[in-house]
């Protein structure tokens, strides 16, 4: 099996009431889970880096909206939308 590296992504979506549609297709394809309502873990290829993912998503945004994507490396969560340990 790949191996495989989990990702952090958030965003500020800064145009209220446009169709982000892409953006949360984008991440899912990505092998991504919503955590928070503006937080997602992705799942990628271990060669991938936060900048690469953010470019690849950058592509779906606005210019005014704010992206960060960081690496995963130690977590824990309580509540959150998506059971963690099944991404890891």
């Amino acid at each position: 099996m790949k191996s495989m590296k989990l990702f952090l992504v958030g965003y500020d979506l800064m145009s209220p009431g446009r169709d982000y549609s892409t953006l949360y297709t984008a991440l899912e394809a990505l092998g991504g889970h919503r955590v928070l309502f503006s937080q997602w873990v992705v799942r990628v290829s271990s060669n991938e880096t936060a900048a690469r993912v953010r470019d690849h998503l950058r592509r779906y945004m606005d210019t005014n909206d704010r992206i960060l994507v960081n690496d995963f490396y130690d977590w824990a969560a309580y509540n959150a939308l998506f059971d963690l340990s099944k991404a890891a």
